[in-house]
């Protein structure tokens, strides 16, 4: 078994030890560091081959999210931290995973899981397979070109839809009826009047909710039995 190569960030010096007791418990995770700060966490990225990258986000000096804007070419990144509110930012910034503290081990194990996924959609780019396609959205008097895998969520307002994708956020006089036609043919679901969300983006889920990482949308009482069904089928 090929190790993934990982690295620790984190200034909380108890937070790095319970990181590095949960990856010991995962055989094919190597921990090849620890640093306590982004600072450091930079010296040994650009000395070392990094593979996983476990980065908090509130740390002197420079934050998570500051640093991984820096890199030009970074390692796949799950962000762990003690606030919700930095999720939507995150993702934009394509990570991996976004794991609200304390992590369980049964959570660190979907997130791994993610990795695999990523680095198996990143293989086939590579290779020249069509993973994704684009649509159009019209928003202030313009046309806006979307590929799929960059959309995190839709959701529904009174009388327009935000769409929030990695790098943006586009509000639209297009309905969620239509989004749901155009979207279901590439594993979008419409989990509620007012949330469509992509396959690949959901993280966890419970009858009454789905996890876009750590962002909770809600399952509309009539989407339940559906949704439910639609999710046991994809984990056969």
């Amino acid at each position: 078994m090929q190790k993934i190569r990982c690295l620790l960030v984190d200034d909380e010096p108890l937070a790095l030890d319970a990181m590095a007791t949960l990856t010991g418990k995962i055989p094919e995770l190597e921990v090849i560091g620890r640093c306590k700060d982004a600072v450091e966490a930079l010296q040994v990225i650009h000395q070392k081959k990094i593979d996983l990258l476990f980065l908090d986000i509130q740390m002197p000096e420079l934050t998570g999210l500051e640093m991984l804007r820096s890199l030009t070419n970074p390692p796949k990144v799950i962000f762990t931290t003690a606030y919700r509110e930095y999720a939507v930012e995150a993702f934009e910034l394509d990570v991996v995973d976004y794991l609200v503290k304390p992590v369980s081990l049964e959570r660190l194990l979907k997130s791994i899981n993610r990795y695999h996924d990523r680095i198996r959609t990143n293989s086939n780019d590579k290779q020249g397979v069509e993973t994704d396609v684009s649509i159009t959205i019209y928003s202030d008097k313009k046309t806006h070109k979307i590929d799929t895998s960059e959309i995190l969520f839709i959701e529904g307002l009174k009388d327009y839809a935000l769409v929030h994708t990695k790098s943006n956020r586009i509000i639209t006089r297009q309905t969620m009826k239509n989004f749901e036609a155009l979207l279901s043919s590439y594993d979008f679901i419409r989990v509620h009047r007012s949330w469509i969300v992509p396959y690949r983006r959901v993280s966890s889920w419970t009858s009454y909710s789905v996890n876009i990482g750590e962002k909770e949308v809600p399952i509309g009482k009539t989407y339940r039995k559906a949704i439910q069904k639609y999710l046991e089928n994809k984990h056969r």
